[in-house]
């Protein structure tokens, strides 16, 4: 159990590192300042996660309508109602997120 927590640790942390190349490049390539594409990333994230959280309430009231009135919705986790790929997009919220507070971070505070 404990390798594979270290494992999404390791995923979560290079896929914060690969949105913070992404941000360089987009700043190299269109010679913007650097907080836009911060703010872009930011921004993504704080998407990704209301897009998860509005996906995840759409599957669930198609599936058990009831279930998110009574408040028993925490019972469908784990029987595939809810699509893997929308599970994804809310575990790339994370790493968009904190990419773009480290690429504002390194470009404003360290340099």
């Amino acid at each position: 159990m404990e390798e594979l927590m270290i494992s999404k640790i390791i995923n979560l942390l290079f896929l914060g590192v690969l949105f913070f190349i992404g941000a360089k490049h987009f700043t190299m390539k269109t010679e913007t300042e650097p907080w836009i594409a911060g703010l872009i990333l930011c921004l993504m994230g704080v998407g990704f996660y209301f897009l998860n959280v509005f996906l995840i309430q759409h599957y669930i009231k198609k599936e058990m309508p009831d279930s998110l009135d009574d408040g028993s919705w925490e019972i469908t986790a784990g029987l595939g109602i809810v699509p893997k790929w929308v599970s994804y997009i809310g575990l790339l919220a994370i790493p968009v997120f904190f990419g773009g507070l480290l690429w504002l971070l390194f470009n404003y505070i360290f340099l």
